[in-house]
């Protein structure tokens, strides 16, 4: 279930009152049974001119993707998403291991243990801003479109 592989039922929500959480897209209802209804805040689909705008509030994006073919076909975009609008990332290892290596910022993580540590890191500013920095580092110099446009070109021209 997604929410107790996120850590929700035990650590994070019940050991840290503090922290507010938000979904967006496709509504988990499963978070009501972990997250008390005044800290959860669920964002519907936008369109993609306002989609930028589910990404303004948050601190700490999760990209929990579970290991099956389809899911290994998906992009990282997440991810990148999570970096551009300045906010650290755990991800499972499913499709993220591979471009997002320990030194890139984002955390990947396996099992419920490793979410629960993980986001918990993750909760200490100084933490987050190091990883920030780190996630948005290796995505401007190894993903954006400046970065790959020189393979773009190799590619066509090929």
């Amino acid at each position: 279930p997604f929410a107790q592989t996120l850590g929700l039922d035990d650590e994070v929500a019940q050991a840290r009152p503090d922290v507010h959480f938000v979904t967006a897209g496709h509504e988990f209802a499963e978070v009501a049974d972990y997250v008390p209804h005044d800290r959860w805040t669920h964002l519907p689909w936008l369109p993609l001119d306002r989609y930028p705008l589910l990404y303004q509030e948050i601190d700490i994006g999760c990209a929990p993707l579970a290991p099956s073919i389809f899911n290994g076909c998906k992009s990282p975009i997440k991810v990148m998403e999570y970096a551009a609008a300045g906010a650290a990332a755990v991800a499972s290892p499913t499709v993220y291991a591979d471009v997002f290596p320990e030194e890139t910022g984002c955390i990947i993580a396996s099992d419920v243990g490793e979410w629960t540590r993980a986001l918990m890191r993750l909760l200490s500013p100084s933490e987050r801003g190091e990883r920030v920095r780190a996630l948005r580092g290796h995505v401007a110099a190894t993903l954006s479109l400046e970065a790959q446009w020189p393979q773009i070109l190799r590619s066509l021209a090929a």
